[in-house]
């Protein structure tokens, strides 16, 4: 079994149950999108269709 590891760094900024991420290249995460509330401790993303085939993408803020 062959692991994937990619990363999209960036900044964010939260406004109360908003975070607006801003990714420093052109390469963006293809289910996700730059607009996620945060919405009973889950992430939702805003601007991105909701697709129940693919799992959604692990999301860590440091």
């Amino acid at each position: 079994m062959f692991g994937y590891n990619e990363w999209f760094v960036g900044e964010y900024e939260k406004k109360q149950d908003t975070l607006f991420l801003t990714y420093h290249n052109d390469k963006r995460p293809a289910r996700f999108g730059t607009k996620i509330l945060i919405n009973n401790g889950e992430l939702r993303s805003l601007d991105k269709p909701k697709d129940s085939v693919m799992q959604f993408l692990p999301f860590k803020i440091r």
